[in-house]
């Protein structure tokens, strides 16, 4: 299960990595482990708003916005998303 956010905590990009649009989708490159990913179009419309820090609740609203989903999956899948980013030391989620 994914963990909760708060909605007030700040998400940034982690530093040594670089990503480019490709399509639909995105790839991010990890400098520091030397991994590429890959990301679905959902994705990457997530990614691309964290050209700059967001909140949680400000990412939670892009996909709102973005895409036909109901508000509790929506969040559901955004929360597991920065668990995935977390994890792969991608992104540094900050506590507000």
């Amino acid at each position: 299960m994914a963990q909760t956010y708060n909605p007030r905590a700040l998400v940034s990009v982690s530093k040594d990595l670089v990503s480019s649009p490709l399509g639909d989708e995105a790839v991010i490159l990890s400098l520091a482990c030397g991994q590429y990913f890959s990301l679905n179009p959902v994705a990457a419309v997530v990614w691309a708003r964290l050209k700059t820090p967001a909140s949680v609740a400000e990412l939670r609203a892009v996909i709102l916005d973005a895409f036909e989903v109901n508000e509790e999956v929506g969040e559901r899948d955004l929360h597991a998303f920065l668990e995935a980013l977390l994890k792969r030391k991608l992104i540094e989620i900050e506590n507000g």
